[in-house]
């Protein structure tokens, strides 16, 4: 491809003469030489000849082009047929579209870490740094009503109205809490009610006592040693009242039959006897 042709192309020729003559006339072809770099050269014949310049200047010096100064021919070097074959991955458009994209990416990623580093900091405060405030036993206690009638029971208090009797039917249901401390903490308050008389008649109470003697006999047994005997007829006489009423003749044959299992058991004998005695008393009422 040539540099140039008509004008420009008989100045080149004049400008190669020039090398072998005077040094006056090389002095005159340094300044022309000069002069046929700028703007204003190109005016009188093509005035975007001078971007084109440019254009072939940057790409020389990119190594896209080669130029032979001597024939004055400009040509694609290998790295430019390269670039041509290629234009789609590897063209000048193409690597300012991949750095973009990959600012772009470089953005998004800086932006996601930052939002997941505040969310895990968050999380880590939440979870550890602030734990949560737990309750006193006496807050736990009066936001627990059920709890804090126990304790109205347990201070000598007896229950009138029927909203206290809804709470009493609660508190027969916790004597078989899968969980010890809470199985013991309201069945002493049961038996707090069945001395009080509140209970006797209770079928919620007799039910959760049934349940109780059959599923777990030695339990009951060992707990009701801290009383006395009259408290422990007392806890028959509810039952024998429960199956009499309601006639649930087959569920006082069974614990009946739980409890002569252990008739001969010395260290629970009298415990035994003191309910067998308390359900005939209730049953024939």
């Amino acid at each position: 491809m040539g540099r140039g042709n008509g004008f420009w192309a008989g100045c080149w020729d004049f400008f190669k003469r020039t090398r072998e003559e005077s040094p006056v006339r090389l002095v005159i072809y340094f300044f022309t030489l000069n002069y046929i770099h700028q703007k204003e050269f190109y005016n009188d014949i093509d005035a975007d000849y001078f971007v084109i310049e440019n254009h072939l200047n940057f790409l020389i010096g990119d190594g896209a082009l080669q130029e032979d100064k001597l024939e004055g021919l400009i040509s694609l070097s290998r790295k430019g047929w390269f670039m041509m074959t290629n234009s789609g991955t590897d063209g000048y458009e193409a690597k300012k579209k991949k750095e973009s994209k990959k600012k772009a990416w470089t953005i998004i990623l800086g932006i996601v870490s930052i939002a997941t580093f505040i969310l895990v900091t968050i999380r880590f405060t939440k979870d550890f740094v602030i734990p949560p405030k737990s309750k006193s036993p006496i807050e736990t206690i009066k936001s627990d009503p059920v709890r804090q009638f126990a304790e109205f029971v347990l201070q000598g208090g007896v229950p009138r109205g029927i909203e206290e009797g809804l709470l009493e039917t609660q508190i027969f249901d916790s004597i078989n809490s899968p969980i010890d401390s809470t199985r013991d903490y309201y069945f002493k308050v049961s038996l707090c009610l069945i001395e009080q008389g509140t209970a006797s008649l209770n079928p919620g109470m007799a039910k959760n006592v049934h349940t109780l003697i059959n599923k777990n006999p030695e339990y009951i047994f060992s707990f009701l040693k801290n009383y006395d005997e009259n408290l422990v007829v007392d806890v028959g006489v509810c039952l024998g009242n429960y199956y009499q009423f309601y006639k649930m003749n087959q569920l006082a044959e069974q614990t009946h039959k739980t409890l002569q299992s252990y008739t001969t058991n010395n260290d629970v004998k009298e415990i035994v006897s003191g309910i067998i005695k308390g359900i005939g008393y209730g049953m024939q009422k």
